[in-house]
């Protein structure tokens, strides 16, 4: 693998919670359960001359309940966080599904048609323009 690749894989390891090192031999943490404990932080392995090791912070936005959450879920976070959806400000349903599009055709996002449908759904829906009595457009 080159170096581009194991970024994006580090960084779509850190969505999913899973510790990632591009040095060989060292270990995975499990993900802990709330009842567990937390383990103190080792010292990471020593790195072989010329490499450097990076522990990249995991974000853990809730998705708020609506229609589409689940496609959220197993498409969106493949790439970037949940947290990056409410860094975004509020879109119209046109600009949603623009910016959807753009996932799928310039960057290749995994994503089917309908799929694609649910997720602007539930982008409009958390993020969509409201009115004045706080429903969405």
């Amino acid at each position: 693998m080159n170096r581009i690749t194991l970024i994006a894989l580090g960084a779509a390891l850190s969505v999913l919670g899973a510790s990632c090192s591009a040095e060989p031999g060292q270990q995975k943490q499990p993900k802990q359960s709330p009842q567990q404990e937390p383990q103190p932080k080792q010292p990471p392995a020593e790195s072989a001359p010329g490499t450097k090791s990076i522990t990249l912070p995991v974000a853990d936005v809730k998705l708020p309940p609506g229609p589409g959450r689940e496609a959220v879920n197993a498409a969106c976070v493949l790439c970037h966080t949940t947290q990056y959806i409410f860094m975004q400000p509020t879109f119209s349903r046109e600009t949603w599904t623009a910016e959807v599009d753009k996932m799928r055709k310039t960057y290749g996002a995994p994503v089917t048609d309908q799929q694609a449908k649910d997720i602007v759904d539930y982008l409009v829906s958390v993020r969509g323009p409201k009115d004045q009595a706080g429903k969405t457009k």
